[in-house]
């Protein structure tokens, strides 16, 4: 799987199975609030945002413009070329395969889930 994916109103399926994290993987439950964040791109992580209310504005793409990276394997830059755009909403679930630009844009509030998978070859 090498482009980002889109599932909808699929989460309340999997509401009392049992969620088990690595070391090497993580997960957080985040809310923000007017939040804006900053085009990045990760070499060696997937990651999955679960949607649990809220709405946000989600752009991605394959490039970033004026890419530098802050540490080993990822990557910040101005803009994403060409992106494209998807509403989130509540129950949505987003994968987002390494090496793909991404940005988050938060109007009002949203509050989700994010799970960093990492992966062992690039794709």
């Amino acid at each position: 799987m090498n482009e980002v994916r889109i599932y909808k109103n699929i989460f309340e399926d999997f509401l009392n199975e049992e969620l088990n994290i690595t070391l090497e993987n993580y997960l957080k439950v985040s809310e923000l609030v007017n939040f804006s964040g900053e085009p990045e791109k990760h070499l060696n992580f997937t990651d999955v945002y679960i949607v649990l209310d809220g709405n946000a504005v989600l752009y991605f793409g394959k490039e970033l413009e004026l890419e530098v990276e802050v540490s080993e394997g990822e990557y910040r830059g101005k803009a994403i070329k060409n992106p494209q755009k998807i509403e989130l909403e509540k129950n949505t679930v987003v994968i987002i395969p390494a090496n793909n630009a991404h940005k988050l844009d938060v109007p009002d509030k949203l509050r989700l889930i994010v799970l960093k998978l990492k992966i062992k070859n690039n794709l």
